[in-house]
């Protein structure tokens, strides 16, 4: 499976945020923590929307 590198601003406000949930789980990297807050964010739209939202396959990174 190809990654894909996305580019993206965010307020240092919304980083500082994502660096206290990457440290608070303890993971190794900003990326890291970013893939799972996007993942968790993407699984609660899915619900919310009574599963219309198409979501990643399992086990894709």
């Amino acid at each position: 499976m190809k990654t894909e590198r996305v580019h993206l601003m965010m307020a240092p406000a919304d980083v500082e945020a994502i660096d206290d949930v990457r440290f608070n789980l303890r993971f190794g990297t900003r990326a890291k923590a970013i893939r799972f807050l996007v993942k968790r964010g993407l699984e609660n739209v899915a619900a919310e929307a009574g599963g219309l939202a198409r979501l990643p396959e399992k086990g894709a990174r």
